[in-house]
C-alpha cells in the first residue's frame, strides 16, 4: 500500500477503512468466544432489519430485481445466501481454532485469487508498479511464514537462552 499511495499520490481510504474493518470484526470474533453458528444468527438477526428496509424501499420505487426477475432466478439469489453461510460459518470457526495472526494471513490468499482470475483470465491491467506493491506483499507474508516454521523457532529459543545468559553475567 505505501509504494501505491507513493507512486499515486493519492491516500487509498477506501482500503484502510475495509482491513480496519475486517480486522476489527475477526478481532471482536476472537475476543467475544461466541461459537460461530450463534454469532452468525446475532449478526444476521442484527443485519436483517436493515436489509429488509432496503428491499421494502426499492420495491416501493419498482427497482426491487428479486420480484421482477424469473422464479428460477429467484431461486438461485435464495441458494447464493445459503452458500454464502458456509464461508462465514468457517471463518468463525477458524478464529476460535487458529491464532488471530494466522487468520490475517491467509485473507491474503482470496484477493490474490481475485487479482490472478482479474489479470490471467479478464485481462485486467497489471503494471510494473502493481506488481512491486504485490511483490512487497507476498515478501512480507514468505518472511512471516518463514519466521514460524519450527527451524525458526528454534533458533530464536536459541538467541533467548544466549540473551538470557549475557543478561545474568552482566
Amino acid at each position: 500500500m505505501g509504494y501505491l499511495t507513493i507512486t499515486s499520490g493519492t491516500l487509498p481510504i477506501i482500503a484502510i477503512c475495509l482491513s480496519l474493518t475486517f480486522a476489527f470484526y475477526g478481532l471482536l470474533k476472537k475476543i467475544l468466544k461466541i461459537e460461530a453458528f450463534f454469532s452468525l444468527t446475532i449478526e444476521t438477526l442484527l443485519i436483517f432489519p436493515v436489509a429488509l428496509i432496503y428491499f421494502i424501499f426499492l420495491s416501493a420505487n419498482g427497482d426491487a430485481g428479486f420480484i421482477k426477475s424469473a422464479p428460477i432466478e429467484q431461486l438461485l439469489l435464495v441458494g447464493a445466501g445459503f452458500v454464502t453461510i458456509l464461508p462465514l460459518l468457517f471463518f468463525g470457526k477458524a478464529t476460535e481454532l487458529i491464532p488471530y495472526t494466522y487468520v490475517g494471513f491467509l485473507q491474503f490468499i482470496s484477493p490474490t485469487i481475485s487479482l490472478l482470475i482479474g489479470v490471467l483470465l479478464y485481462g485486467e491491467s497489471f503494471t510494473s508498479t502493481d506488481m512491486i506493491s504485490f511483490s512487497f506483499i507476498w515478501v512480507a507474508c514468505l518472511f512471516f511464514s518463514i519466521s514460524n516454521t519450527p527451524f525458526m523457532k528454534s533458533i530464536e529459543q536459541k538467541f533467548k537462552k544466549q540473551n538470557k545468559k549475557q543478561s545474568m553475567s552482566a
